[in-house]
């Protein structure tokens, strides 16, 4: 196609500022100018997609109809990909490749590729969905240099985990990628063993395995990878591990700042550690909750993170009942955590004493936010909080299910500690009205953004009453 030097000047312009869409609507006034309305209004509505924050979503089906699959990838990368004069989008594969002047990047020169690759590929976060085994050539996918400006890649649906497994390990393609995430993708053991030998993975910071079937072993491979040093971020929630007593050393781990372990079954048996100091010691992030710790794991737990000074820590539904409280307190690892969940955890008004009865001057606490949801703690239990120093910093306190009555409402609402609070959940406790006129009488709920009064029975005026208060912020049963 030949092009005149003014419009020349527009396609060198694009092609130097691939991320600026002002060149590109420049581009398209000056078609609509010349009367090529269509095609202006096909690029600017190209290039307003094209703009956008969201990755592409891409769909491989190939027990369906091909040419149906391949025309559904087509209208979604249609929506993403610049439109470059002399440029032909060819997907017949289910992705695209461009074609210039005759020439797909992929037969071009290494050069040559490179010299349009960034102006064509501006992608760095893709997301592909239902990809299968009988895709027809799945290594020639991965090993394709497109791959070079992803740093973001997540998968979902897929039902051949081991086989994307050994393509990505092996590929050399994808040394840029920061973030892998790989939920619900069959993956097992081995295949995670594959990727964490794989040097073409190192520069992960995060890498996102829920619910697929990996076990003990699979936790080993990682703990103990030469691959993953810059890794900062692992979520293998909802997956198979019942135990953390093989682990000798975190090494391969040691950078991590968040873990997640949600929803295994991991149980008491406790923790066997090398003893080496260091590793974890970064660690800010733990969400371990609904697994089956019980006290036992927390006294091996607080020893292995003896020097880490967590943030967040979700312990929820795990059985640690009171003794597994009073451990976490007394060895001040509670002392920089700035949100605590302990929901379902069997703990009564006798833990809340023993651990406020544990609690050390010389450990300040940071505690922003409390859950003790479904906890029998009662007034009593409440009142050993409200007399400690946990709720100083508190701005978000969940208490609901925690057998709570009037009485210890008005204990709540004429403590002063109630002064930072922005959301407090007093759901499904035994109250009645009484505690709708103490909520609304305290004079230390100015800051309160959210309140939840749900599964309590309220006459219409102490509903009246606490609408005219707390107004947008109030939430409770119509």
């Amino acid at each position: 196609m030949n092009y005149s030097a003014e419009e020349l000047t527009f396609i060198e312009l694009i092609q130097n500022r691939r991320f600026d869409p002002q060149p590109r609507f420049a581009y398209t006034d000056w078609l609509e100018e010349r009367n090529h309305s269509i095609l202006a209004a096909y690029l600017r509505n190209q290039t307003s997609h094209l703009f956008l924050e969201d990755g592409v979503k891409i769909k491989f089906d190939s027990d369906s109809d091909q040419a149906s699959t391949f025309s559904e990838n087509i209208q979604a990368w249609d929506e993403y990909l610049p439109e470059i004069p002399g440029v032909f989008w060819q997907c017949d594969s289910g992705w695209p490749i461009a074609v210039v002047n005759g020439e797909s990047v992929l037969q071009m020169k290494k050069s040559d590729r490179k010299t349009i690759w960034n102006q064509l590929y501006p992608f760095t976060n893709l997301w592909i969905d239902e990809l299968t085994d009988n895709l027809r050539d799945l290594k020639d996918f991965f090993s394709d240099p497109f791959f070079e400006q992803v740093n973001q890649l997540r998968f979902t649906n897929i039902t051949s985990g081991s086989s994307i497994a050994s393509v990505l390990s092996k590929s050399k393609h994808i040394q840029a990628l920061r973030s892998l995430d790989l939920p619900n993708c069959n993956l097992e053991d081995d295949d995670l063993k594959q990727l964490t030998q794989s040097p073409h993975l190192s520069s992960l910071t995060t890498l996102y395995l829920r619910r697929n079937r990996i076990s003990d072993s699979g936790l080993f491979s990682l703990a103990n990878s030469s691959q993953l040093q810059n890794l900062r971020e692992l979520d293998l929630g909802e997956n198979h591990i019942s135990s953390l007593q093989n682990l000798t050393d975190w090494e391969g781990l040691k950078n991590l700042t968040k873990l997640y372990l949600y929803a295994n079954s991991i149980g008491d048996q406790g923790i066997i550690s090398s003893g080496k100091k260091g590793y974890l010691q970064d660690l800010k992030y733990l969400h371990i909750n609904e697994n089956y710790l019980g006290s036992r794991f927390i006294y091996d737990f607080v020893a292995m993170c003896k020097n880490v000074k967590l943030l967040d820590l979700h312990i929820g539904d795990s059985s640690i009942e009171n003794d597994g409280l009073v451990e976490l307190a007394k060895n001040s690892l509670l002392k920089h955590v700035k949100r605590l969940n302990l929901d379902l955890n069997e703990i009564t008004e006798i833990g809340l004493r023993d651990m406020v009865s544990s609690y050390k001057n010389e450990c300040p606490i940071n505690l922003h936010c409390l859950n003790l949801s479904s906890n029998a703690i009662g007034d009593e239990g409440l009142s050993f909080l409200l007399q400690s120093d946990y709720l100083n910093k508190t701005n978000h306190l969940i208490l609901d299910r925690c057998e709570l009555t009037d009485e210890g409402i008005a204990m709540l609402c004429q403590s002063p500690k109630l002064r930072n609070l922005s959301r407090l959940d007093l759901s499904s406790n035994n109250l009645s009205s009484r505690s709708a006129r103490y909520l609304v009488e305290s004079t230390h709920l100015k800051k309160l953004s959210e309140i939840h009064l749900f599964w309590i029975k309220l006459s219409l005026e102490a509903k009246r009453l606490l609408k005219n208060r707390f107004s947008s912020v109030l939430h409770l049963d119509p």
